[in-house]
């Protein structure tokens, strides 16, 4: 009974390292995604507030790669081996390391996710106001760069669309133009396109939750079993 219990309580430790191990892949992915995406926000922030816009993205890269290990021990650990207990409670403690380090980024990518959420509500507007005198920042190359047209869209052009808002390619997202300019324009705003690639800091934030909790019931689990060898 006790084998058989025991045998349980490996396949599910190794199970839950598997999964531990997919949900890892996919916060490094996401996490890559941002630091590589995140040469969009150069036009509209200086090199120090793109470097704080990236700090979480670097930590979840940092923090995937030791679980990616982590896990990997796990699933040494939960092969019976002369070195079952040695690589189990070096599991363990790694576990708690980054466990403990993941925990102290999740907030860090909450905070300049809302950071990024004001900017982009209150001041990114004014900064690129096409109808106003004079913008601070040339949003023609934003537009390029997005795929976009327009802060809040193509109807921020009364008269004439821009050639920067012209679509270069046959995409889904673009439009027929009535009013001079490109003959097709893109028909995201540029506050919608900024605004979806800041969202990746939420999926990486609930992401690294779930990680949160399996590392939780992983550590328990390995609790468990050590005890169970011990007795």
């Amino acid at each position: 009974m006790k084998k058989k219990f025991e045998l349980t309580l490996r396949t599910t430790f190794a199970v839950t390292n598997i999964i531990l191990a997919v949900l890892v892949i996919l916060m490094i992915s996401l996490a890559s995604f941002l630091i590589a995406d995140s040469s969009i926000f150069i036009p509209i922030l200086n090199s120090e507030s793109i470097i704080g816009y990236n700090i979480s993205a670097i930590l979840f890269v940092i923090c995937g790669v030791m679980l990616f290990l982590v896990s990997t021990i796990g699933l040494f650990s939960s092969i019976k081996s002369r070195y079952f207990i040695i690589s189990l409670i070096v599991y363990t403690v790694a576990l708690v390391v980054v466990g403990l380090l993941l925990f102290s980024t999740v907030p860090i990518t909450f905070v300049y996710y809302s950071k990024m959420n004001h900017y982009l509500a209150n001041e990114f507007p004014v900064n690129f106001n096409i109808s106003g005198p004079s913008p601070i920042m040339d949003i023609g190359a934003l537009q390029s760069e997005l795929s976009c047209c327009g802060v809040n869209g193509h109807m921020d052009y009364d008269t004439s669309i821009p050639t920067s808002c012209g679509c270069v390619k046959q995409k889904p997202k673009c439009s027929n133009s009535t009013i001079p300019g490109p003959s097709r324009y893109y028909s995201d705003s540029c506050l919608e396109r900024l605004q979806e690639t800041n969202q990746i800091h939420v999926w990486m934030g609930c992401i690294a939750a779930v990680i949160l909790c399996l590392e939780i019931s992983l550590f328990l689990l390995a609790l468990v079993v050590i005890y169970l060898n011990y007795k």
